[in-house]
């Protein structure tokens, strides 16, 4: 061999050197990668990508052993499934491959440190880094130009984030979805064109909206068709998944998907995004979230009433002592400068008196730059509260009034629903028409019966069902309530103002709870928010509220000053 070739043989990587001396073909494995973000990326397709690899190989007469494929995977990830398997395979001692080979390094990766370890990891055990559209090799003056590809394609990945990045807030700010799956309820639709993009914006799916409302039904004010007051959250899930509810995916619904359906604000018409910041983690600061309009699927209030009740409800804020606790208002006084719940606290004078009193517990465990906070001597607070329920709740002409609105209310909505009934009537004639048609074909010949049509068959079955739910729950909520007689409202106004007097001091919060959801401590007022619809029930049964279950639709209130 001349002094050029041995030259030159010297510039080569390990296992191309063996190659040349070698009768045996270069055992390679190609490694094939598409970004998550084509549309900034301007990359090259995976067949493509292939077939130039191949030709590249044909060419020398190197054998592709194998082929790694991260199909949709952002080349900033070093823990890729594929890209992972490969070099630990690349490292074992079964040495199954001289050599791996990309269209192009940036396929590898798209930051220096990520690749100069690689490349390094790989020159370790004497297997070469081979790109089929760039210069290869392992001298000096390869390795600067493959380190100058690494951070030239660095540059390149992060100003496309940023230019990405720029246009889909741009994107949310004009209004229009993002791409990302919708959240249930809701479908993405063209809404215009502009040169090759197609802009979606969301709208309502009628079929999956029911569900979202059936939940936050269901959590404010239970099941209206069989009489069940309101559910907790891992009621509602339980609820759904017997009544063959599932997600969008096929599942059956949990304690998450279903809390975090009811804490998300798009279904009053707030559409967010840009919430969590995929690259450190966690969320964006307030200011950095773009939000912009969807149209709604539920009322504003609904959705503050849910979240009060999940706040209330939070064990991290009421912790289980509170509520079987003896304090009377413990569970139900809130602060309001911070929502957060106010509880007992003691103090003792300069006699050695101790005195009692209802204190914002964020205030008394964070301190004032989370609130200024709220505190009321007990005895003042639980007297007025009680006074303004026995006199200003409790008289039977106001209890009669608080019902002829919520049967107003019950009216209103009967003479809304005839539209929403014919659809959905409709829809399911659609679905058992399918059904009826599935069956006939399968009768005549015309269809095979398999696994796939029984999951069809099923599949309807089950939006039969739902839509069938949907249409028993509007009926019975548009049903008249009917008049209470007023000797019974007398009676029950009677027997709760007695038990409030004069009964088990133990008892009584649970008995207040069956008009009062809420109390909030105000420095000049105090406002007592309760359910109409949780009174309505308890006179036609003749129960009191023994558990504490309490919902916050279709409120009263009455106002006190704190003062007076």
């Amino acid at each position: 061999m001349s002094e050029q070739a041995a030259m030159d043989l010297s510039n080569l990587g390990t296992a191309l050197q063996a190659e040349l001396t070698s009768s045996k073909p270069m055992r390679v494995a190609a490694y094939l990668r598409v970004s998550t973000v084509r549309q900034a990326d301007g990359e090259v397709s995976l067949p493509s990508q292939q077939h130039q690899i191949e030709a590249f190989c044909k060419s020398r007469n190197w054998e592709i052993v194998s082929v790694f494929v991260d199909a949709g995977a952002s080349g900033t990830n070093p823990t890729r499934t594929e890209l992972t398997r490969m070099l630990d395979l690349a490292c074992s001692s079964e040495r199954p491959f001289d050599a791996i080979i990309v269209h192009s390094y940036s396929r590898l990766y798209r930051d220096l440190i990520g690749m100069e370890t690689a490349a390094k990891r790989m020159l370790e055990v004497g297997v070469d880094l081979v790109s089929a559209t760039q210069p290869s090799g392992s001298d000096p003056t390869q390795q600067l130009v493959r380190q100058m590809l690494a951070l030239f394609d660095q540059h390149v990945s992060v100003e496309n984030a940023k230019n990405v990045t720029r246009a889909m807030r741009e994107n949310a700010q004009q209004g229009f979805w993002n791409g990302s799956p919708p959240p249930l309820g809701y479908k993405a639709v063209a809404a215009e064109q502009r040169g090759a993009k197609i802009k979606k914006v969301l709208a309502i799916d009628e079929v999956e909206a029911d569900t979202v409302r059936l939940i936050f039904d269901l959590y404010l004010n239970g099941d209206v068709t069989t009489g069940t007051p309101p559910l907790g959250v891992t009621a509602v899930a339980a609820w759904l998944n017997r009544h063959g509810y599932q997600t969008r995916k096929g599942s059956k619904f949990s304690v998450g998907p279903t809390h975090k359906l009811l804490t998300n604000p798009i279904y009053t018409g707030r559409g967010r995004y840009s919430i969590r910041n995929s690259a450190r983690g966690g969320k964006h600061p307030k200011d950095e979230i773009i939000e912009f309009a969807v149209p709604p699927i539920i009322k504003q209030t609904q959705f503050e009433a849910a979240q009060q009740k999940l706040s209330d409800h939070n064990p991290r804020v009421t912790p289980p002592r509170v509520v079987t606790g003896p304090v009377l208002l413990t569970g139900l006084a809130t602060c309001e400068h911070c929502g957060g719940g106010m509880t007992m606290s003691t103090g003792t004078s300069k006699s050695g008196k101790v005195y009692t009193y209802y204190a914002c517990a964020n205030r008394a465990q964070k301190g004032t730059s989370v609130c200024k906070g709220n505190r009321v001597a007990m005895p003042y607070l639980d007297s007025i509260i009680l006074e303004a329920v026995l006199n200003r709740i409790l008289p039977p002409d106001r209890i009669d009034r608080l019902l002829q609105k919520l049967i107003a209310r019950r009216t209103e909505f009967a003479g809304n629903v005839d539209t929403r009934l014919n659809d959905l009537r409709s829809e399911r004639s659609k679905v058992e028409a399918a059904i009826n048609n599935l069956y006939q074909l399968a009768e005549t010949g015309g269809l095979g019966i398999d696994e796939g049509l029984s999951a069809r068959i099923q599949n309807l079955r089950t939006q039969k069902t739902k839509l069938d739910s949907t249409i028993k729950r509007i009926l019975a909520k548009a049903a008249p309530l009917g008049q209470i007689h007023s000797e019974k409202v007398a009676a029950f106004s009677r027997t709760l103002k007695d038990k409030l007097s004069y009964g088990d001091p133990a008892l009584r919060r649970n008995y207040l709870r069956t008009v009062v959801g809420r109390v909030i401590v105000g420095d000049k007022r105090i406002l007592i928010i309760g359910s109409t619809h949780n009174l309505h029930r308890s006179i036609i049964e003749g129960t009191f509220s023994a558990n504490g279950v309490h919902s916050f639709v279709q409120k009263w209130r009455a106002l006190r000053d704190s003062n007076s």
